[in-house]
């Protein structure tokens, strides 16, 4: 009798192996992942939190095993500011910021925070700093970061068109890190889908809950961090009058071979391969699209190694009006006043903004631009470094880029 256990203990091992070579989603070690946000991860607009994204995904981690946990300290009204390190002295919440967060000991951070900056009348560049502030932290304390782009509210034009931007800019600077909570439920224009608007514009249903969920199901979050052998530092859609350029920078690590799929989308869901390149070496790539949709195009990368498959957030890029004109000079630029060329139909409330080659924004200025065309000059920070940029203004009805080059 005394030998059954010992005869268990062995049969158990050899049931943990089994289930670890064969199931490897099934992580048997325990994970614990604390949710920052304000009211859409708080369960608001779901009709009960169970249906929420954040009941789901912890319903979801449960099921692969019951010793993990999620703890949601999202708040409904809060910003940026609320949950900002304790000792900021932004208004942060002591008991649902991220010095509380890190005191759980997590694996995982996921920040929450769709719209209450812009509605707020937050600038995106605060906004953006705060953020950054928060990948620091948990970054620092060797937590995983994730981050969920901003979400469509019906705020009027300004307003939606800041949760653009805020959607541009969060996507551009925490790049393979990003949850994707825009597509499919917002509009155009960036106001709430009609169907998915739980009903007074600020909030979404159980639908768009469901869409939310899967994308933060589809997402790594539970494995390993930092050691996949490619990863994506930008990616860029250009749209110009005969088609769009992409362009695009990877980084691998011992990756002998790298396939690069292109893939385009109508509706941001269905997509098929646009074109493909294949690089042995090199981090900068791109591809013209000479056949866009008419109207609106989305554009998503499709990585592919021996080992390992990556897709990149989705880029969404307009065709309409693409009649308005955007010129700079001097281009190259050798000093740190730019000169910006426009001609369009009517004056617009305009917002512009500067990206590095890496994607990070350097610089951010609202300016109403008149009617016909016009010339503005921009002064852009004088300490940035050469190479090449982007720049992008968006208005109520028009997307315009280009690119120019900074010599020093």
């Amino acid at each position: 009798m005394a030998s059954f256990p010992c005869i268990t203990k062995f049969f158990f091992s050899l049931f943990i192996v089994f289930i670890s070579c064969h199931f490897p989603l099934l992580s048997l070690a325990q994970s614990k992942v604390v949710v920052l946000g304000s009211s859409t991860a708080a369960g608001v607009g779901a009709s009960g939190y169970i249906n929420s994204w954040v009941g789901k995904y912890t319903s979801y981690i449960l099921s692969l095993n019951p010793n993990s946990s999620v703890v949601n300290l999202a708040e409904g009204g809060f910003r940026t500011t609320s949950v900002m390190p304790t000792g900021t002295n932004s208004g942060e919440d002591t008991t649902r910021n991220i010095t509380k967060a890190l005191s759980y000991n997590p694996n995982v951070i996921i920040v929450n925070l769709p719209s209450n900056d812009a509605a707020a009348g937050f600038t995106l560049s605060f906004t953006m700093s705060n953020l950054r502030t928060l990948r620091t932290v948990a970054q620092n304390a060797g937590v995983a970061f994730w981050i969920t782009t901003s979400q469509p509210r019906n705020l009027g034009t300004l307003g939606q068109q800041l949760l653009t931007e805020t959607r541009d800019s969060i996507l551009a600077q925490f790049g393979s890190f990003v949850i994707d909570f825009w597509t499919l439920v917002a509009n155009s224009d960036g106001s709430i889908n009609s169907l998915y608007n739980a009903g007074d514009g600020i909030h979404v249903n159980d639908a768009a809950h469901e869409i939310f969920f899967q994308r933060v199901k589809a997402k790594p979050l539970l494995g390993p961090i930092g050691v996949l052998p490619i990863s994506i530092k930008s990616f860029h859609a250009l749209p110009v009058s005969s088609g769009v350029q992409l362009n695009w920078e990877v980084s691998s690590i011992g990756v002998e071979k790298l396939i690069h799929e292109i893939e385009k989308s109508e509706d941001g869901v269905s997509f098929n391969l646009a074109g493909t390149l294949s690089s042995t070496r090199g981090e900068a790539f791109s591809f013209f699209d000479t056949n866009p949709f008419k109207g609106v195009n989305y554009y998503r990368l499709k990585l592919i190694t021996a080992t390992s498959v990556k897709h990149s957030n989705i880029l969404r890029v307009s065709q309409e009006k693409s009649k308005a004109v955007i010129t700079v000079s001097p281009n190259p630029l050798i000093g740190s006043m730019l000169s910006i060329q426009t001609s369009q139909d009517e004056e617009e409330e305009s917002f512009i903004t500067v990206f590095n080659s890496s994607g990070a924004e350097v610089y951010h200025h609202r300016l109403k631009l008149k009617k016909g065309q016009t010339t503005n000059s921009l002064q852009l920070p004088s300490n940035l470094a050469e190479g090449t940029y982007y720049l992008k203004i968006a208005s109520r009805q028009t997307i315009r880029q280009c690119t120019f080059l900074i010599h020093r």
